[in-house]
């Protein structure tokens, strides 16, 4: 049974989806649909933090609105020097153009506007340092939004995003991305209901990662391993045709 019909459906509610998200409805795209298999970032709670993990069926910390970073200390690296394999597929100076527009996209919701790293004085002095012990020192300039602002700047961007007309769906996972005649028309969502789509942009990050692997697989995407950072998003967009599929599981 068809639930409903979207222009682009998103699985996933951690920064890769939520900034897909943001452009697309920036964009004008009407029908967006959003869902994401934890909880709303108002009801995510960590039985951990006061007695240890009990094994949840859905991970608060791993899962939910603003992805498993929500609760980290929010440390936003405003480099192309590392984080990953984008370099590959963006050349350098759009690569910085585009980090440079991601962090004003983080100051418009209230990230703070401190940003930290060295002098460039002190910055010299270790790159040097470690190259003469054979390694490579990347000096990083860090925005540091903090324990505390980073679940709120989060929350801003969803009650944008639905007044935009977004509709988010949380505590609902998606099961399967449904495909005719080797073209996407839409996902399969727990419980049986389906929702159609012409486009789905699969972006269930570190938790969901077995799932997009097992995902490609069914859909005959080739799979690649790449070294990654911890703490950063997995997904892969899917259109009319398929496309080549960067597996960023744990090595």
């Amino acid at each position: 049974m068809v639930d409903a019909s979207y222009e682009v459906v998103i699985v996933g509610a951690g920064p890769a989806g939520i900034f897909a998200a943001l452009e697309l409805a920036r964009s004008g795209v009407e029908r967006i649909l959003i869902v994401e298999k934890g909880h709303a970032i108002a009801k995510r709670r960590c039985p951990a933090r006061e007695t240890g993990c009990v094994g949840c069926r859905t991970c608060d910390i791993m899962t939910g609105w603003g992805g498993a970073g929500a609760f980290s200390d929010g440390k936003l690296t405003l480099t192309s020097e590392v984080g990953g394999w984008l370099p590959d597929y963006v050349n350098a100076a759009d690569l910085d153009e585009l980090l440079a527009y991601a962090d004003e996209l983080w100051l418009e919701f209230g990230a703070t506007r401190d940003v930290h790293g060295p002098d460039a004085q002190t910055a010299a002095e270790l790159q040097r340092e470690a190259t003469l012990a054979g390694m490579k020192l990347v000096p990083m300039r860090i925005r540091h939004l903090g324990t505390d602002r980073s679940p709120q700047v989060l929350d801003a961007m969803r009650v944008h995003l639905e007044q935009a007309g977004v509709e988010i769906r949380t505590d609902v996972a998606a099961t399967r991305i449904l495909t005719e005649n080797d073209r996407v028309v839409g996902v399969e969502l727990a419980g049986g209901a389906t929702v159609a789509a012409a486009v789905v942009i699969a972006a269930p990050g570190r938790e969901g990662a077995e799932w997009l692997a097992a995902q490609a697989h069914e859909l005959g995407i080739p799979l690649a391993n790449n070294a990654v950072d911890i703490g950063e998003q997995t997904a892969f967009l899917v259109t009319g045709e398929f496309t080549e599929f960067t597996d960023a599981s744990h090595r």
